[in-house]
């Protein structure tokens, strides 16, 4: 799967984030790449993508998102020969619980 970096930014606000983050941590990313449109809407800013990517998966799988698998598609290279994604679960998030069972945890801590 291709992950577009503004997604991962957060420049497409924050579901299109979370969902990016998620998908990285359940090891589905195989890819990052931009949505350039243009210098102007929608810039290519892989750099900033690649950051993002840094801060979540670390700079050596980062690298492989934006460039050792990208450069594999290129050169046609069978999958099997490509470094797998890792399953990485490292920033699992806790659901919040709603408003209902907040309000009766509260209660029974008198």
């Amino acid at each position: 799967m291709q992950v577009t970096a503004g997604s991962l930014t957060g420049r497409f606000g924050k579901t299109p984030q979370y969902f990016s983050e998620k998908m990285l941590d359940d090891g589905l990313v195989h890819l990052l790449a931009t949505d350039a449109h243009g210098p102007r809407h929608r810039a290519p800013l892989l750099a900033e993508g690649r950051k993002a990517a840094e801060r979540w998966v670390g700079s050596e799988e980062a690298q492989r998102l934006v460039g050792e698998r990208a450069q594999a598609v290129l050169d046609d290279v069978p999958a099997a020969e490509v470094a797998p994604v890792p399953l990485l679960q490292i920033k699992t998030r806790q659901p919040r619980p709603g408003w209902f069972a907040r309000l009766l945890s509260s209660g029974s801590r008198r």
